[in-house]
């Protein structure tokens, strides 16, 4: 039986809040911003804000028809060329746009405006230009938010018994214990040994990590 709306909207938004609250780039030492995930997808802020509340601006699939898909191609490039900018800071033109993605002003045009869908060939130079990767351009936006943070798409939208929420859930447990460990060595000692490890046997790495760090270290008893 499919999902309910209202349930697969909740569920996705509760994934996708666990992602930004524990996907954390190094280089940033802090969760991604709604705007810099934007940034980097093409996905309009006001979607992403709409998936993350369980309240999308249109409806939610498990498994969007291959036409939404193609819709989104479209809006998602126009988008990320609107925010590339040159060493000067201004806006690519067209022309200049064209000539970085390896292809001629009339085919970026006709791309632009829907007119025409690209070819592999053509895809990669473009998704280069743009700074993203080709998955991200053949998918509908949560499939792109979902790869910005490394996982499926089906991840957020699947039922939590299927391997790849489960793979998911793992994964996640297992970043927020690795951010608790650097003042436990013994815990420290453990996570460098969950990499790799099968869905559901991390999980419960994670459990035994989380009790260590639940135990007062030699420095945390009463003096």
């Amino acid at each position: 039986m499919s999902d309910g709306g209202d349930e697969l909207a909740q569920r996705v938004a509760e994934r996708l809040e666990q992602l930004f609250q524990n996907v954390i780039p190094a280089r940033l030492g802090r969760p991604w911003t709604d705007q810099e995930v934007s940034e980097a997808t093409g996905v309009p802020v006001a979607r992403i804000v709409g998936l993350r509340r369980g309240r999308p601006l249109e409806p939610l699939h498990r498994d969007p028809p291959q036409e939404q898909i193609s819709a989104r191609f479209t809006d998602r490039l126009n988008h990320l060329l609107a925010q590339r900018v040159d060493e000067r800071g201004q806006r690519y033109s067209l022309r200049a746009a064209a000539r970085a993605s390896g292809m001629s002003s009339t085919y970026l045009d006709k791309l632009l405006e829907g007119h025409s869908q690209p070819t592999l060939s053509k895809l990669a130079p473009l998704a280069a230009f743009l700074r993203v990767g080709i998955d991200a351009l053949l998918t509908d936006d949560l499939g792109s938010v979902a790869h910005h943070f490394g996982v499926r798409r089906e991840a957020l939208t699947y039922d939590s018994s299927e391997p790849v929420a489960v793979e998911l859930q793992d994964t996640l447990k297992a970043l927020a214990a690795y951010r608790r460990i650097s003042h436990n060595p013994a815990a420290a000692q453990i996570a460098f040994r969950m990499a790799g490890l099968p869905p559901g046997q991390a999980s419960e790495v994670a459990a035994v990590i989380e009790s260590l760090l639940a135990e007062p270290g030699p420095h945390d008893s009463a003096s």
